[in-house]
């Protein structure tokens, strides 16, 4: 499990200290909302806001009650789809790792994409508000790249350094 006591419980968002805590708040319950529309989430135990950047990107941990899935479970959201990742001791166990892990996932679907290759078998992406699939355009393979290129670049090393702003 990662360790919560750095993070901030969602509750306690708006006297934490962050930059811009009412779009902190807003990304938190696009997070929410988005986990609760996969069956897979009977409920929501606790939440937390790990790093982020407001309007930019940020990485949430949640305690879940599951259906036929993990416990615990990282949401990512911001200026890019949204997604979950199951926590794994090895490779996302802290919010950058989890971060690491999306850059990685979205590249597999925009390299498939670009390369005119099926996109079923890869990381869901989809509609913050909704969860259904954009439709694979070469347009939005491209564009999605350069976030992450920007993700990967510039969010990245400054996460790495700094929880939020």
């Amino acid at each position: 499990m990662p360790d919560t006591a750095s993070m901030i419980p969602l509750d306690e968002i708006g006297t934490s200290g962050v930059s811009d805590p009412d779009t902190v708040k807003s990304m938190a319950d696009t997070a929410r909302t988005f986990l609760e529309l996969h069956q897979w989430c009977r409920s929501i135990v606790k939440g937390y806001f790990d790093r982020g950047i407001p309007g930019v990107v940020a990485i949430f941990f949640f305690e879940i009650v599951p259906a036929e899935a993990d416990s615990e479970v990282w949401v990512i959201v911001g200026d890019v789809p949204p997604a979950y990742i199951d926590v794994d001791p090895d490779a996302s166990s802290e919010g950058c790792g989890a971060l690491e892990v999306y850059i990685a996932c979205m590249r597999d679907w925009c390299e498939a994409v670009l390369d005119n290759r099926p996109v079923e078998d890869l990381m869901p992406v989809g509609y913050q508000d909704t969860g259904r699939p954009l439709r694979p355009t070469h347009k939005l393979a491209v564009s999605l790249n350069e976030r992450l290129d920007f993700l990967e670049q510039k969010v990245l090393p400054y996460l790495r350094e700094n929880r939020w702003e």
